[in-house]
């Protein structure tokens, strides 16, 4: 997860060529904010925004991972926190606010938007019922889960969608946790995003990413591009903020050298559109 500009660059300068930000509103507006607690505050997002336009040529898509109140609990929690749901359109800490952000500054540099709901009552939410009925150029979804579960959530909640809109997620904090070895039915993880694969090529979907990979996951970043078939993986550090270090740039070098050695696929830029 990157969630300021620093580990903007940082990610950039490792081969990064889309960046998953986790974000939360307040009052003044959206930040950049992983766990909604005071030690993972991060820039602003229209500083985001503004940072990651300028580097258009290199960034392909930014990830909106929303974070609501509902995923914290405990005295470390911010309150000042709000679910977007409850915020009137005209407030900065609306869903409205939030994809005018995003189609201000990102949309005329090219760089695609991708909206991520993870976690119970994620789809149940207003927030969620707002950005599936508007979704603007550009713009897509991502739900998280088994591929069978995400498409009945999109038939039955986003019915609008097109399918050249949707996109799906699977994975864990750990990947060697029940990653499996991409042979099984389903639930394991690369079993589940091979799944995933299949109703993208079906055109039932647009793109499948799989995550995290950190260091040390290079036969299972392997594993996943050439059995699972994704289109991306979210990789880094399993919790913390993305920035330079041994760990992080070796994890982003698994991906990178594995896509260089290989003869079917290539690192997108900015000039490719995944939806």
């Amino acid at each position: 997860m990157v969630l300021d500009r620093k580990g903007l660059k940082d990610a950039i300068a490792h081969g990064a060529n889309s960046v998953e930000v986790d974000i939360a509103a307040y009052k003044e507006g959206w930040w950049a904010d992983h766990d909604i607690s005071g030690k993972s505050w991060g820039d602003s997002l229209e500083d985001m925004f503004k940072a990651i336009a300028k580097e258009n040529k290199t960034i392909a898509f930014v990830w909106l991972d929303l974070k609501t109140p509902n995923m914290c609990s405990g005295k470390s929690c911010n309150k000042d926190v709000l679910d977007p749901s409850k915020c009137k359109s005209n407030e900065k800490c609306s869903m409205q606010s939030l994809q005018k952000l995003a189609q201000k500054i990102l949309n005329p540099a090219g760089v695609r938007i991708l909206y991520g709901f993870f976690g119970a009552g994620a789809t149940d939410s207003a927030g969620f019922n707002y950005i599936q009925g508007n979704l603007k150029a550009g713009e897509a979804i991502c739900l998280s889960g088994e591929v069978e579960n995400v498409l009945k959530v999109y038939k039955k909640k986003a019915s609008g969608v097109k399918p050249q809109q949707k996109v799906m997620d699977y994975g864990y904090s750990q990947l060697e946790k029940g990653f499996g070895n991409c042979t099984e039915k389903g639930y394991n993880t690369c079993a589940g995003l091979r799944n995933g694969a299949q109703a993208r090529d079906k055109g039932n979907l647009q793109r499948v990413f799989g995550w995290t990979s950190r260091v040390g996951d290079g036969k299972r970043v392997a594993q996943l591009l050439d059995q699972g078939h994704v289109d991306g993986i979210i990789y880094g550090f399993a919790i913390t903020r993305y920035y330079h270090h041994k760990e992080s740039e070796s994890a982003a070098r698994d991906i990178t050298q594995h896509v260089k050695n290989g003869t079917t696929r290539y690192m997108a830029t900015g000039a490719d559109k995944p939806w």
